[in-house]
């Protein structure tokens, strides 16, 4: 099971799969978008958090498949 945080940023929203795999994007959805194509084909969750590090939300992920454009169906 993957677990991918998504957030808050000096520079925007950083999402954290992984030691050394924290891209940020300026806006949250974006981050959510990529956070969402990282977990296709896998299941686990994305927590978005906020600044105190508590989770505002959680998506739960079963596999599903990535358009070719990159999003979710």
């Amino acid at each position: 099971m993957i677990v991918i945080e998504i957030r808050p940023h000096r520079w925007g929203w950083k999402v954290f799969e992984a030691s050394g795999v924290e891209p940020v994007f300026l806006q949250k959805n974006q981050a959510i978008d990529y956070a969402q194509c990282r977990a296709s084909f896998r299941s686990g969750e994305i927590r978005v958090l906020d600044s105190s590090a508590l989770s505002r939300s959680t998506t739960r992920i079963e596999s599903c498949e990535c358009r070719y454009d990159g999003r979710r169906r």
